[in-house]
């Protein structure tokens, strides 16, 4: 038995943040895709898109690779990094259900489905960011030596 709490490799294909993990990239790919195809009604907001579900499928990906290697990332790292993740998604949500709105009196029913598929993507996997950081932030709360090295007295 090892003396980390992590389980490393095959196992930690199992736990609980490996699975929010793989359903975060999963769907983060989904959401690059279709912003990708998606005709852009407002550029600059295709472009915030792009750069959050890029920039946090990237972040996730080095994540999941620490974890899986069974590197020691501490929680607040975690709680940080999904905290931060959320709150861009939530911003490139409500941009993108603006402009799939704005879309839907000037391009083709195509065109505006993919962007609604598109929405529906991202505000899923705002939902996962936000799950993940809470389940990071009550890991580093309930467990103060993860926070600070100290144990409560």
């Amino acid at each position: 038995m090892s003396d980390s709490p992590q389980s490393s490799g095959i196992k930690a294909l199992i736990t609980c943040p490996a699975l929010h993990f793989i359903s975060e990239l999963v769907f983060g790919c989904l959401v690059c895709i279709l912003v990708a195809l998606s005709l852009a009604s407002i550029p600059l907001v295709q472009g915030w898109v792009m750069f959050v579900s890029v920039s946090s499928f990237i972040g996730t990906t080095v994540l999941f690779f620490m974890y899986m290697c069974g590197a020691h990332v501490p929680a607040t790292l975690d709680a940080v990094y999904h905290c931060i993740a959320f709150l861009f998604y939530l911003s490139a949500s409500v941009l993108e259900a603006f402009a799939a709105i704005s879309k839907q009196s000037n391009f083709t029913y195509e065109q505006y489905i993919e962007s609604a598929f598109a929405m529906v993507f991202l505000c899923l996997n705002t939902l996962l960011y936000m799950c993940h950081a809470m389940m990071s932030g009550s890991t580093c709360l309930f467990s103060v030596s993860n926070c600070s090295g100290q144990d409560i007295e």
